[in-house]
């Protein structure tokens, strides 16, 4: 049919863009270092442990992955982004199936979708994270509900006395069950990044769960199911920081409430709920009129905005045509096959999933709360989701996706492809308009030497000036590895990680906000007075985001106390020295709480 070769054709190129976005996201991971958020991921990576006070454990789940890398920056970002990239591969084949689409087009959809990986790195560190795990464990809540859609089991097979369920709710009760053990395992996971992002995924799932238990009749199998994934999903975790850090679940606990203090200390996370201002000059940047920024990402808006136009249609259509049916006016929808009154019935049902769209339209909101940067732009980060919303409503069959009408399932099919293509041209010109403009990294036009950022022999592309500095820490790291460092700077972790030291009090002691004493101090109540008194010191006057007041209430002096034993220009400008004590240091410490 003309139908399914125009959607097959939009597929296909809409596969092609996806992958040629995601080689680009891969091209870019032996490129450039940032050394204050992308240190700290690398810092929890590579001991969890050694953060008394943080409510982010994602560091306990990449640490094996990390540990299996022996060092390997380039391995550890391109794993990241191809888990993100089976992810969304696996969320867009689902609704794709759902569509009705045949085996090649749910392939070349699982390639488009996959795409929308390189939006997760859009101008943002490209070593897995916090928002990494958490946008995992969204896309796998959104797997589990578009599969809960998906495998209700063949239409045909059931007969007459089985009661009719909404598509996402058929089928055997333990199939139904296990998807919904699946989303529950999504919730961990995004409470393992972010719990704010799980807690915000939970009230989500438990309204579509009520919704889906309202019109099927029954909640047993959403409920018990999502239940099981939760108790099996927290028990995994809990066994894995036995393994493989020793920590027990009450230190845990201890950790995380820690973790709460110190967030209240340090401010700036006061309004989790608020309404960001949009960037007006984001819109012409994506068809290149202005300097592109990560303000670009807000343009994905138009993919929900899209989405909930089509939803409003397909319900207003779908309830005008029961009222026609009703009162006998005429079909619903016309098949070309009638010889079973019961799967003609079925199949003259439309029945957009709303209760599914809807929850994939707000996941990246779920998966956004907690950030203090822009909503909007985070947002569109997890613009998969939004994709595979958008193609759910657009292409959805009704009730089954065994249809008699070809002509019906090739325009569906044509749908699915188109929306895609759409979607996919939409994400390569918000992704590739900033390219330019990267987090804290240079372009890399400007990375053009290769050179060694810690004490393992993998290597990444960096300015000659950050290449020059990173050879030097190399060289320092064989006597200042495993030894404990307090970092004054406010926004050096990455230097810690560079010289194979260990973070002391927090993985990152974070300088620049009303509170960073505050929070460094509480950090300080909870290491041994010893370890203080023996640690190295990174030290930078000239830094805005120092925290000055820390060593001093600790009654040391940076000048008295110390030595310097290595000099260095931090990437972002400033001037960075790594201070070794004196015996005064010692005699000079007063412990915190003393």
């Amino acid at each position: 049919m003309r139908f399914e070769r125009v959607g097959g054709a939009a597929l296909g190129l809409a596969a092609v863009l996806g992958m040629v976005l995601f080689g680009v996201a891969i091209w870019r991971t032996s490129y450039g270092l940032d050394r204050t958020d992308e240190g700290m991921y690398l810092l929890q990576a590579a001991h969890p442990q050694d953060d008394p006070a943080t409510v982010l454990l994602f560091g306990y789940l990449l640490h094996p992955l990390h540990a299996l890398g022996t060092g390997n920056i380039f391995g550890f970002r391109q794993f990241g982004l191809v888990t993100t990239f089976m992810l969304s591969a696996s969320l867009m084949g689902h609704v794709a199936r759902v569509g009705g689409a045949g085996r090649v087009a749910q392939v070349a959809a699982r390639f488009a979708g996959g795409g929308g990986a390189a939006l997760s790195v859009a101008w943002f560190p490209q070593t897995p994270s916090y928002n990494t795990v958490a946008l995992w464990g969204c896309l796998v809540v959104g797997i589990g509900l578009a599969g809960a859609l998906a495998d209700p089991g063949d239409a045909s097979t059931r007969t007459r006395r089985r009661p009719r369920r909404p598509a996402w709710a058929t089928g055997p009760h333990w199939t139904t069950g296990c998807w919904w053990a699946l989303i529950g395992l999504g919730i961990v996971l995004a409470g393992i990044g972010k719990p704010t992002s799980a807690i915000a995924t939970l009230v989500v799932v438990l309204v579509v769960v009520l919704a889906v238990g309202r019109r099927a009749q029954s909640v047993a199998p959403a409920g018990l199911g999502l239940l099981a994934g939760l108790a099996l999903g927290a028990l995994a975790f809990l066994l894995l920081c036995l393994a493989v850090a020793g920590r027990a679940p009450v230190q845990l606990l201890q950790t995380v409430r820690a973790g709460v203090e110190s967030v209240r200390l340090l401010g700036g996370h006061d309004r989790l709920l608020r309404l960001d201002p949009l960037d007006p000059a984001a819109w012409p940047a994506v068809v290149g009129v202005g300097p592109g920024t990560a303000a670009v990402l807000q343009v994905m808006l138009l993919v929900p905005l899209a989405t909930l136009i089509v939803l409003t249609v397909r319900v207003a259509r779908t309830r005008a045509a029961t009222a026609r049916g009703a009162s006998g006016r005429g079909p619903m929808l016309s098949v070309a096959d009638t010889s079973s009154s019961d799967d003609a019935h079925r199949a003259r049902r439309p029945a957009p999933p709303v209760p599914v769209v809807l929850a994939l339209l707000v996941l990246p909101a779920c998966y956004a709360l907690g950030t203090n940067t822009n909503l909007w732009q985070q947002m569109g980060r997890a613009g998969s989701l939004w994709l595979a919303a958008l193609v759910l409503v657009c292409a959805t069959v009704p009730h089954s996706v065994r249809v008699d009408s070809r002509r019906a399932r090739a325009s569906w099919v044509a749908r699915i492809g188109l929306t895609v293509l759409a979607v996919t041209v939409l994400v390569g010109a918000v992704t590739m308009t900033g390219r330019d403009s990267y987090y804290r990294y240079p372009p890399p036009t400007q990375d053009t030497v290769s050179a060694r950022v810690n004490p393992s022999m993998y290597q990444l592309r960096l300015t000659p000036q950050d290449a020059r500095d990173s050879s030097a820490i190399v060289a320092a790291a064989p006597y200042v590895a495993g030894r404990d460092i307090l970092d004054v700077t406010g926004a050096s972790p990455g230097y810690i990680y560079q010289l194979g030291g260990r973070a002391l009090g927090s993985s990152w002691l974070i300088g620049g906000y009303p509170g960073s004493e505050q929070a460094a101090a509480h950090a300080m109540s909870l290491v041994e007075c010893h370890r203080i008194g023996t640690a190295l010191v990174l030290d930078s006057p000239d830094s805005p985001r120092a925290i000055p007041g820390l060593l001093p209430a600790l009654g040391l002096n940076p000048e008295r106390d110390y030595r310097p034993i290595l000099q260095f220009r931090h990437n972002l400008g400033w001037h960075v020295r790594l201070l070794e004590p004196l015996p005064s240091a010692a005699d000079a410490l007063r412990c915190p709480g003393n």
